[in-house]
């Protein structure tokens, strides 16, 4: 599928939450591989260029273990992730080119009912540390 015709899912559909692919590495943004990230919206810019307004809201917690240390201090030493080098934003833009195929940037989450149970439960631990926990409850 290409950026373009997301546009129109999104317009049939509404939002879609995705998973972050290898190919995000090559564009401008703060999402890194693994990371899951609610796309709203998409504008056509100039020139094919396509502007998707994003949301990490939903997968803050989530999207933590992710983060890697790639933003530079005042030293000039790549120890700080975007969140710590106040480049984080909750609500973001990336820009991608209209006939790109979106499969090289993302996936598309069918289902994140585990993730949704973890945020219900307004648990205080790590998400990855209660997916554990569920999975040791289920191996008794």
């Amino acid at each position: 599928m290409k950026f373009s015709e997301l546009r129109q899912l999104i317009e049939d559909r509404g939002a879609v939450n995705v998973t972050c692919m290898k190919g995000i590495d090559d564009l401008e943004t703060y999402a890194e591989p693994g990371m899951r990230l609610t796309i709203t919206g998409g504008d056509e810019q100039h020139d094919g260029v396509l502007k998707l307004r994003v949301s990490y809201e939903d997968f803050d917690e989530f999207n933590k273990q992710f983060e890697s240390a790639n933003y530079f201090d005042g030293n000039r030493q790549p120890v700080l992730t975007a969140r710590e080098a106040g480049f984080y934003k909750v609500k973001d833009t990336i820009y991608v080119m209209a006939d790109d195929e979106f499969e090289r940037f993302f996936s598309t989450l069918d289902s994140t009912k585990l993730y949704d149970q973890y945020k219900a439960e307004r648990s205080n631990i790590p998400y990855v540390q209660w997916l554990e926990n569920k999975v040791e409850q289920l191996s008794k």
